[in-house]
């Protein structure tokens, strides 16, 4: 099936990250239901230049502004991804009143401020962890894993009241891989043609009960490089197939 013009992958404006969407970006053959969950397939591969060009088009300068349908690409310094490994040695890598913790956060913040990303004024954290050869990352808010859909993968429990996640940081010293749908929940709620008050997690199972085959993105991140979403959030999940290390990422929430 064709992958239709939707979200779009950039580098945040004042970074400098080595793009490489044609080794960053791989697409699959759609999705399975099981129950009401919405699992993606494993069927990875390369993306076609005319995917690419539907992903990443060449005319999207680095400089110009983040708009909302972008997924804009960024980094964090490797001694700033440092502290929080040092503070993970030191037992202080939670959530909570941790000043290692805290002081690494407030970093990561900094920069993006420093930088010019809409950091809002109040913003939570997490850092999940997950063990490797999992296709779902994301847990509920019993701690299970929910599989692939709308909102945080971050358990409400755990968000403080903070719903949208924002930014997505790979904390490891391995690749990460996020697991993205490139239609947001608008464009689904159109093209199903849903009334308002329909959730956006019944929105993508009837989309993907519709059209199982419709593919979804898998984007690499590097050690340290993280992913500013779109807004609103897309869908999407982590990914730990084919790891060796234990995953960690760094969400941001609004």
């Amino acid at each position: 099936m064709l992958l239709e013009p939707g979200h779009i992958f950039r580098v945040a404006p004042r970074f400098h990250c080595r793009a490489a969407w044609a080794e960053r970006l791989q697409l699959n053959g759609g999705a399975t239901r099981r129950a009401d969950t919405v699992c993606p397939r494993a069927d990875w591969r390369a993306a076609t230049v005319a995917e690419l060009a539907v992903l990443a088009p060449s005319g999207t300068s680095d400089a110009s502004p983040l708009e909302a349908a972008h997924w804009a690409l960024l980094t964090i310094p490797a001694h700033v991804r440092q502290r929080w490994w040092d503070a993970a040695e030191r037992g202080e890598a939670g959530e909570g009143t941790q000043p290692g913790y805290d002081a690494f956060v407030a970093d990561v913040l900094e920069l993006l401020r420093f930088k010019g990303l809409p950091v809002p004024p109040r913003c939570a954290a997490a850092v999940l962890v997950n063990r490797p050869g999992q296709t779902s990352t994301r847990l509920d808010g019993s701690g299970r894993l929910a599989g692939f859909c709308f909102g945080s993968l971050v358990p409400s429990s755990a968000a403080h009241g903070a719903d949208d996640p924002i930014a997505v940081f790979n904390l490891g010293d391995e690749f990460a891989h996020l697991v993205m749908l490139n239609l947001g929940v608008h464009a689904l709620r159109a093209r199903l043609a849903v009334d308002d008050a329909t959730v956006a997690d019944e929105i993508l199972s009837t989309f993907y009960l519709r059209q199982p085959a419709y593919p979804l993105v898998r984007v690499r991140l590097d050690p340290g490089e993280g992913l500013w979403l779109s807004s609103p959030p897309p869908a999407f999940d982590g990914w730990t197939v084919g790891k060796a290390d234990l995953d960690a990422l760094l969400v941001l929430q609004a």
